[in-house]
């Protein structure tokens, strides 16, 4: 795997960091577009935007795994974080102090979470994993309160592609 993680300004397609952070599996903008939070290996890094540079890291969020997909809650008071494992973590923001930790149900299918996200105040979120079953989680009361499948009859089948690679 890589052992860094490049950032590029879209508007130009312009290189503007190169961080040594390696292992990335995801990375997510907060609402303000200031921070990058990054998922590298089983830490979470905040990266100053535009200029790279890495503010603060907590490492070891999920000990023994590694963070696999990373969101912010609309309002960005809530950061979220899902290891391969199917550990669900919501951390206060920016503070990075954990709010709460949920399991998910018989962890996700082979090759872990693929996306993740959270709603608008950070009391719920979903994740998904490679095969398409999506778990819900009331972040709020740290329990999963249901899954389902992407298959007929599954809410939102009609975006069959979408939920099985992201929920963003």
């Amino acid at each position: 795997e890589a052992q860094t993680t490049e950032v590029w300004e879209a508007a130009t397609g312009r290189s503007v960091a190169v961080l040594d952070i390696g292992h990335c599996r995801g990375v997510a903008f907060h609402p303000d577009e200031s921070v990058l939070a990054v998922a590298g290996g089983g830490t979470i890094y905040a990266v100053e935007l535009p200029s790279g540079k890495i503010l603060r890291s907590l490492p070891n969020a999920h000990p023994g795994d590694g963070i696999f997909a990373i969101a912010f809650s609309g309002d960005g008071l809530t950061l979220a974080t899902i290891s391969g494992e199917g550990s669900l973590k919501a951390w206060s923001w920016p503070a990075l102090t954990l709010k709460t930790s949920t399991t998910l149900s018989g962890k996700l299918e082979a090759m872990s979470p693929v996306s993740l996200t959270l709603t608008r105040r950070g009391n719920r979120a979903a994740a998904n994993s490679i095969l398409g079953r999506v778990h819900v989680v009331d972040i709020a009361k740290g329990r999963e309160y249901g899954t389902f499948g992407n298959v007929a009859g599954a809410p939102a089948h009609g975006m069959h592609a979408e939920l099985r690679y992201s929920l963003a």
